[in-house]
């Protein structure tokens, strides 16, 4: 759910600037830091601690720990059920295009066969 959930964050750093609770810097900051941790998750060296409870905690653990304050503000306005939510849902968004996109591929395969083994009445 890492992955998601920093989507959600950047989105969210960006409508905390347009409404004036960040700056342009601090977001670009926070930005930096999401895909610092986006990075060192693919590469398997993002670490959620049993401290840190959940990835909600560590992404802001780790923004705070190498940005300082503005690592505080990563969460500001949110509730934990909203980030879980979304995050949540932007997974669920992925799995069903993925499914979809396998939908399709079956349904040529389907096509495919019925063109190769299509016969006619005078066949029989």
């Amino acid at each position: 759910m890492l992955p998601f959930d920093i989507e959600a964050s950047k989105a969210h750093a960006k409508g905390l600037e347009r409404i004036g609770v960040l700056t342009a810097y601090e977001v670009a900051t926070l930005i930096k830091g999401l895909d610092e941790i986006l990075a060192l998750h693919e590469a398997g060296q993002f670490e959620i601690k049993p401290s840190d409870e959940d990835c909600h905690t560590a992404i802001e653990n780790y923004l705070v720990e190498k940005y300082g304050d503005v690592g505080k503000k990563i969460h500001t306005g949110r509730s934990r059920n909203d980030q879980v939510l979304v995050a949540t849902r932007l997974y669920t968004r992925k799995k069903l295009k993925q499914i979809s996109a396998e939908m399709i591929r079956l349904q040529e395969v389907f096509l495919n066969m019925a063109k190769q083994y299509e016969f006619d009445e005078y066949d029989l």
